[in-house]
């Protein structure tokens, strides 16, 4: 079993020969990185003890403790490869997806239509439950209620 003291001095190695310093504070990961199937950056691996491991959460044991049981790191100055542990927080997993920057996010954090009325309802699509504005929600009966009435001509 590997002591504690070789295992810290071990962090400290990879983490010095792969980190550079920004000026907004965050610890900029340089080793391995990890991209997505469409070829995005996603976050950076370290490899330590014959594994993979998110370069985040080795720094955020290494400085500060164990990662909780179910819960995730969310990165607070949203850069995916900052290490700084001040950086980093443990959350549920769905704070963490709720405070992202992906489209479901943003339309979740919403709380008016396009039109700029208050979401004050709900209604069945498709697709399942969808936010709507009563003002929104009337106009649309209307329009419906129009196409069901209205003959064209013939011509």
């Amino acid at each position: 079993m590997v002591r504690r003291a070789e295992m810290d001095a071990k962090i400290f190695m990879l983490m010095r020969t792969n980190l550079a310093a920004t000026t907004d504070d965050c610890w900029l990961w340089l080793g391995s990185q990890q991209f997505n199937r469409i070829g995005r950056l996603t976050y950076g691996v370290a490899h330590f003890n014959g594994k993979k491991i998110y370069a985040h959460r080795l720094a955020y044991v290494a400085f500060v403790g164990q990662i909780p049981e179910g819960l995730t790191i969310d990165h607070l100055c949203r850069n995916t490869l900052c290490i700084n542990p001040w950086h980093l927080e443990p959350v549920p997993i769905h704070i963490n997806l709720a405070r992202g920057e992906s489209p479901s996010a943003k339309a979740a954090r919403r709380d008016k239509c396009l039109h700029g009325h208050k979401f004050d309802g709900r209604k069945k699509t498709r697709g399942g439950w969808q936010r709507t504005c009563s003002e929104c929600r009337a106009q649309e009966q209307i329009r419906a209620r129009h196409r069901k009435t209205y003959k064209y001509p013939v011509s």
